[in-house]
């Protein structure tokens, strides 16, 4: 792997065969960028906004929390529900019974008249307070709330011991409410980074937590999209966690795109936890931000979209495509297919690729590595090396990528789209395995994926998979695309 001493990264770059055919040739190239080692541990002070959905919808039970149910015990005044406070992963993880303020009369009604610690809001607001809790002093913190109206319930802050506990408090207080405005919720998140005096001095980061559509305001995800696309460039991120099983899973995912960070779905309530930390890693230990990747190949040669889905944009000097792939705080990928649909003279092609990405200190700044391809006859191509690494990626990104729409498509209620997502992505992937020999694929896992990938085209016009799998499928293979374990 070539290292960079410019860049805080290092680009690699490998293509599935040594040579590509002249004439309606093919091969896939993977470029992979991975954040240099530090040699010494340095913290980015985090500036974190936290926007939270307390619609109506938020009293619902949240889905496996039975766990939770055993940890609660009425002592005949109060339902106590054992919280982790004081301490956090920092200071041990103290553990004592917090009391649960009474309900209102809102959906979510315990029996007791207490509201039901097993609601969506209630794992939110244990998770955020956690959350207080790992964040060092020096950090800020900002809390918005959303229902049918939006309000700051903590303005930004550094935090110290002191308002660390006052702010919990303002979480625990937190009630269910109408709509879910999710428009003016983001909004106002973001409008309080854009207004936090100092803010260049941290990484700055908005979370969306959300359970349901946007019932109120604009809900369009294409101009929701553009609006968190043009907050990215003023080096704010934007990551989204899908709390349930209602939310809208193309809408958060674009969002999180558009806004460089990472999409998350809540499965399981107590994931809360690690999402809160994997996010709090990502703000504090990222090394660049709006990390764009450009390839630049002679005119002859076709690239395709990349597979892993990113979204691009031209660059309007020369029309190359820029694939952003967010912050980098962890190594991603990026495939592309190249072919030959007319016929390439030369015995050797150059590939450059250009990283475009903005520093910490906000600076933008390039990095550039090339790679040559040899270029032979059909039948000489056919025979060349073929790389596994890389076609097991390709097979896993074609799924991942068939996989994510059609679940989209579903869940917007259009089944037979669905299936003919799943139909025309296995005959895409069987037009890439065509370059590549038959004890490659089968040891790729070509065989088992075109399997799964029928299979879940006939589960989907038969309307067989249910809310929870759709949300499974679309996390799973969305983590697969974005280089997510």
């Amino acid at each position: 792997m070539p290292s960079n001493k410019k860049a805080p990264f290092n680009v690699e770059i490998q293509n599935s065969k040594e040579i590509i055919g002249e004439k309606n040739g093919g091969l896939h190239t993977m470029i992979k960028v991975t954040p240099q080692a530090r040699k010494k541990k340095r913290r980015n002070p985090v500036a974190l906004a936290i926007v939270i959905d307390r619609s109506g919808s938020m009293s619902e039970l949240a889905t496996n929390s039975s766990e939770m149910v055993d940890q609660q015990r009425w002592n005949g005044n109060h339902l106590y529900d054992q919280d982790w406070i004081g301490g956090g992963v920092a200071h041990g993880m103290q553990i004592y019974p917090r009391p649960l303020l009474p309900w209102n009369g809102w959906n979510g009604w315990n029996g007791y008249g207490f509201r039901d610690p097993r609601s969506k809001l209630e794992f939110v607001k244990r998770a955020t307070k956690r959350l207080l809790d790992l964040m060092s002093d020096g950090d800020a913190i900002s809390i918005v709330t959303f229902d049918s109206f939006v309000q700051v319930i903590q303005p930004f802050t550094i935090l110290d011991n002191y308002n660390r506990t006052l702010i919990q408090n303002l979480i625990d207080a937190l009630q269910v409410g109408g709509n879910t405005y999710l428009e003016g919720g983001l909004k106002t998140g973001v409008g309080q980074l854009e207004n936090f005096g100092g803010r260049e001095n941290f990484s700055n980061k908005v979370l969306l937590l959300s359970d349901g559509e946007a019932n109120q305001g604009i809900s369009d995800i294409g101009i929701l999209s553009d609006y968190i696309a043009g907050v990215s460039l003023k080096g704010i991120t934007l990551s989204t966690l899908g709390v349930g099983i209602s939310y809208n899973s193309k809408l958060m995912a674009s969002l999180a795109d558009a806004g460089k960070g990472d999409f998350h779905h809540v499965e399981i309530p107590e994931n809360l936890d690690s999402i809160f930390i994997e996010e709090m890693k990502s703000s504090a230990e990222v090394v660049a931000k709006n990390v764009e990747i450009e390839l630049v190949v002679p005119a002859k040669i076709a690239v395709s979209d990349n597979l892993n889905g990113y979204p691009c944009r031209d660059r309007k000097s020369n029309g190359n495509p820029l694939v952003q792939i967010g912050d980098l705080v962890r190594a991603k990928d990026v495939l592309f297919e190249l072919t030959t649909p007319i016929k390439v003279v030369d015995r050797n092609v150059l590939v450059k690729i250009i990283v475009h990405y903005v520093s910490l200190q906000g600076k933008p700044d390039s990095f550039e590595v090339a790679s040559l391809i040899k270029v032979g006859t059909n039948t000489v191509a056919k025979k060349a090396k073929e790389n596994r690494r890389v076609i097991e990626r390709v097979i896993q990104l074609l799924q991942s990528g068939a996989t994510i729409n059609a679940m989209q498509t579903y869940e917007s209620g259009d089944f037979v789209g669905a299936s003919a997502v799943m139909d025309a992505n296995i005959q895409k992937l069987s037009s890439a395995a065509s370059y590549y020999s038959a004890p490659v694929l089968a040891a790729s896992g070509y065989g088992e994926t075109v399997r799964q990938m029928s299979g879940l085209a006939t589960q989907v016009l038969g309307k067989k998979i249910d809310d929870t799998q759709t949300k499974k499928l679309h996390s799973k293979y969305r983590n697969v695309s974005r280089s997510k374990s």
